[in-house]
């Protein structure tokens, strides 16, 4: 995951790559892996997918950088109609 993150994320010099993991370890303890049954939109600078967890389905959203290509400048995971993931 350090190297996922150190290669294909945007540098944040406010959320370091510690940081960053512990979010990670913290969100798949609660989720569990993600499944990725759909897609619910994509642009060409940002996929929405359908992702199914232990906690039922949410989506997984993924922005492209403008200023760094081929880095995410934002992942989100969300509750589809406004429910808390």
């Amino acid at each position: 995951m350090r190297q996922f993150i150190e290669s294909s994320l945007v540098p944040n010099p406010d959320r370091p790559i510690d940081t960053r993991l512990e979010a990670y370890r913290t969100s798949f303890e609660r989720l569990g892996p993600l499944t990725v049954t759909g897609v619910r939109s994509s642009t060409p600078d940002e996929v929405s997918l359908a992702v199914q967890t232990k906690r039922g389905e949410l989506f997984l959203a993924v922005k492209a950088s403008a200023d760094h290509p081929g880095r995410a400048a934002a992942i989100t995971i969300g509750a589809p109609h406004g429910r808390h993931p």
